[in-house]
């Protein structure tokens, strides 16, 4: 309970208040926070500075609210990592590979099936994901932008 209390006045903190808490899960590096469909994710002006106090990696916030930029999208989620140098993931596909087996359980979808996505940064992204229950791997496919291009001799 003092967990849950803890996560709970952090993400309050982060999100500016007004934000219910459904469920909190462990996976791994990532706390994975389910907030309340009700608060408007997508449109949340997060500071991601309150998330350094909890003792995970990166804290993803996510909701089964529909999304206008993609109404097919079963979930939409944010992903923060303050204490690796990253405010806000813009699209992050490690995070998606614990929300995909949390929201199968969840929304009672089936392995293989495939389970479109948003992730709602200021940039966002649309994937689509299929977890394999049986290996534990989740396929993501979905568009990538090359932000940079270089090369490096040694």
């Amino acid at each position: 309970a003092d967990e849950l209390a803890q996560v709970s006045e952090v993400v309050s903190a982060a999100a500016g208040g007004g934000v219910s808490i459904r469920a909190v899960r462990n996976a791994g590096f990532f706390l994975l926070v389910e907030v309340d469909p009700g608060f408007d994710l997508e449109g949340a002006m997060v500071d991601a500075n309150p998330f350094s106090k909890l003792p995970f990696g990166a804290i993803i916030l996510t909701s089964s609210r529909p999304t206008s930029f993609r109404p097919s999208a079963r979930f939409i989620s944010r992903m923060f990592a303050p204490q690796s140098g990253v405010a806000e993931d813009p699209v992050c596909g490690s995070a998606h590979c614990a929300l995909a087996p949390y929201w199968s359980q969840v929304l009672n979808i089936p392995p293989g099936e495939v389970i479109e996505v948003r992730q709602a940064s200021k940039r966002g992204g649309d994937l689509d994901l299929i977890w394999e229950k049986e290996s534990g791997r989740v396929r993501i496919q979905g568009s990538a932008v090359v932000t940079m291009r270089g090369e490096l001799y040694l």
